[in-house]
């Protein structure tokens, strides 16, 4: 899966940008970034202590500003290598569906578990890695699945990672609610706006080398409401908070 299309990482996290019209989108993933998670705040001192104590002979060694970059950064490395997996993860997902598996090698241990999936649900498989866009709440982002399961057309996301958050739901909705499907016709170089199928359901897919598990994803209009209001949140952090404090305080 190579990087989605008409997307940049810069500035503000990940925008999208419509070439017709020059138009920029934050990314779901990123609005969603707004959200506060202390629990991740919590993981990272954890795992930034454990290496400390872990590699402490050889730490020893080095300067302390070398030392303490080194042990602040455990957490980047661990995040890093969990995203490289699930790309690879999406790749082959992605590639096994459009039966262009020739550049995968080794297939991963989550394969197996996604013929095991793919086995006890048999989908039909509409559609794989398309950026939707919502011109009306300003958003855009790139859907993994979207499957008929059981006559029910419905949007699946992987994750690769050891936990769900209930944040996906807030995803997996503001993809079911994106206004067009942005298509490039390749032959005449023009691009197009395709409408979105109509999503019935949502679901996670969840893929980890020991098994998998499939679980259904709430993305009723209150759930999308409520990713429009982490949005408003997003671009007041984003564009507006930086004006709000003049340059002098009424104390003296």
């Amino acid at each position: 899966m190579s990087s989605p299309q008409n997307a940049s990482a810069e500035g503000q996290g990940r925008k999208y940008v419509w070439p017709p019209t020059g138009e920029v989108f934050p990314s779901v993933t990123t609005i969603l970034a707004a959200i506060n998670k202390p629990q991740l705040v919590d993981w990272a001192a954890r795992q930034a202590a454990i290496y400390a104590v872990k590699e402490q002979p050889r730490l020893s060694k080095l300067s302390t500003e070398l030392a303490v970059a080194e042990i602040a950064t455990t957490h980047k490395r661990i995040t890093d290598l969990s995203s490289e997996i699930g790309t690879h993860v999406h790749e082959c997902i992605e590639s096994q569906i459009n039966e262009d598996m020739e550049e995968h090698n080794p297939w991963p241990e989550h394969m197996r578990h996604f013929d095991a999936w793919k086995a006890q649900y048999k989908p039909e498989f509409l559609m794989t890695e398309q950026t939707v866009y919502n011109r009306s709440v300003c958003y855009a982002g790139t859907l993994d699945l979207v499957a008929n399961i059981n006559s029910v057309t419905t949007l699946i996301d992987v994750k690769t990672g050891k936990s769900l958050w209930p944040e996906v739901a807030l995803q997996l909705a503001a993809y079911a609610n994106g206004e067009f499907i942005g298509s490039h016709d390749k032959v005449n170089d023009k691009w197009c706006e395709m409408a979105p199928p109509k999503i019935e359901a949502a679901a996670v897919l969840h893929l980890r080398m020991t098994g998998w598990r499939f679980v259904t994803v709430d993305i009723t209009p209150e759930v999308f409401q409520a990713f429009r209001h982490v949005n408003e949140v997003f671009r007041w952090s984003a564009y507006g908070s930086h004006n709000v404090l003049g340059e002098k305080g009424l104390l003296q």
